[in-house]
């Protein structure tokens, strides 16, 4: 278990550091600040598992889910974000459209996770620690996956309409 939390711990870390290392390089780059808000969400999600994981009662497991929330459901939009403006696709970011795309889901999703009504509400100590229990029946438990292959999958639309033009 512990080398499990030390691990996640280490990336929560490493992600924590890459971000705060390209706001230091060029703060006023939007380039940059997506990149810091997508490291941030990536650790925010694996910090979270550690305080799951490591968490002594279930107010602060509670607590932890929704900072999980937060990190697994905005790394999406945020990384297809960053895409964009890797790829200098701005023309796309000035429609109003693409934000509504990107980022309405992860609030829906976060609202849920406030009520306590996200993934999973329960949880089960192992010998790895807690882990939460996934309500499979749940509407939203088919739902973030299938946000997140959108979200791929129009990547991978930008990514080829970009190769066809060039």
């Amino acid at each position: 278990m512990l080398f499990f939390v030390h691990l996640l711990l280490l990336c929560s870390i490493t992600f924590l550091l890459s971000g705060i290392y390209v706001i230091y390089l060029d703060r006023n780059a939007v380039l940059n600040r997506v990149f810091a808000l997508f490291s941030l969400s990536l650790a925010l999600w694996s910090l979270s598992v550690v305080f799951i994981v490591i968490s002594p009662d279930a107010q602060y497991r509670f607590l932890a889910g929704i900072l999980g929330a937060i990190g697994i459901t905005t790394f999406a939009g945020l990384s297809f974000h960053f895409f964009l403006n890797y790829t200098k696709k701005e023309q796309l970011l000035k429609k109003w459209w693409i934000y509504v795309v990107m980022y309405f889901p992860p609030v829906v999703f976060i609202y849920q996770a406030f009520n306590g009504q996200f993934l999973g509400n329960d949880y089960l100590y192992t010998q790895y620690g807690w882990i939460i229990v996934i309500q499979t029946s749940s509407i939203w438990f088919w739902l973030v996956p299938r946000e997140k292959l959108s979200v791929l999958i129009l990547k991978q639309h930008v990514y080829w309409a970009m190769t066809v033009r060039s």
